[in-house]
């Protein structure tokens, strides 16, 4: 009810087409399954895969993988680069398999070749 007498004090449609365009942006986040219909799998090229997709800030990135083999971890660049996972800022395998990830700021993100 709010909304409805918020938008009717608007003398301005543009104003208002703009408001309704931006409340649309803030919704239509993305969920990208990573590495498409074979999932989180050592036998996937992601450098080709993340060229096919479009990422913006608040889609999600969900992942599919065997539980047993695999985990899903953000580390640093340092230890990207020398494979090590001690160290890591967050562990994204919390759902046996199937975990999501926000993409809450612009950054690159590696995924292991």
């Amino acid at each position: 009810m709010e909304m409805i007498s918020f938008c009717c004090k608007l003398r301005n449609p543009l104003v208002l087409l703009l408001l309704m365009i931006m409340a649309l942006q803030c919704v239509s986040a993305t969920l990208h399954r990573v590495g498409g219909k074979l999932g989180w799998n050592p036998n996937i090229n992601y450098t080709e895969w993340a060229a096919s997709e479009r990422f913006y800030i608040k889609d999600w990135l969900i992942f599919y993988f065997d539980k047993n083999m695999y985990n899903v971890l953000e580390v640093n660049k340092t230890n990207y680069e020398n494979c090590r996972d001690q160290e890591f800022m967050t562990n994204i395998s919390r759902g046996g398999g199937r975990d999501v990830f926000e993409l809450k700021e612009a950054k690159a993100y590696l995924l292991p070749e």
